[in-house]
């Protein structure tokens, strides 16, 4: 998480409480998959591009807290979306992407998440407040 830049300004402790990461005393999954430091095998990545049903032209691995690998994913993803430059004699070049609905997709499951999240920490302060 620090890769990312998020901070938490509170006692470890009452963080993981707060946010219902504790069940009697112990880690939830959901925060060993948030603060892992270290790769597994349950919270291995594979991604690859293939060239046809067994030909792979590229592949990666990601091995981090499940935020991080959220960006990872992207990245690799948007590396491998071809971008068509289309020149129609404008000043300004026009460009397709491969998938024109990948940005809105991106953009619609990120507001998705966010909104989960943020649901989730007013109905923990509802309980606690």
């Amino acid at each position: 998480m620090r890769e990312n830049g998020i901070t938490i300004n509170e006692m470890a402790f009452l963080f993981l409480a707060k946010y219902n990461l504790l069940q009697e005393n112990k880690l939830t999954n959901a925060a060993y998959l948030l603060f892992k430091n270290n790769g597994s095998i349950i919270t291995t990545i594979k991604l690859g591009r293939f060239q046809d049903p067994v030909t792979i032209k590229d592949s990666s691995r990601t091995k981090s807290d499940i935020l991080t690998q959220v960006d990872e994913v992207i990245n690799y993803v948007k590396k491998h979306i071809s971008l068509e430059v289309i020149i129609a004699g404008e000043p300004r070049n026009t460009q397709k992407g491969q998938y024109p609905q990948w940005k809105q997709c991106a953009k619609s499951c990120y507001i998705r998440i966010r909104s989960l999240i943020d649901n989730e920490r007013r109905n923990t302060e509802r309980k606690s407040g």
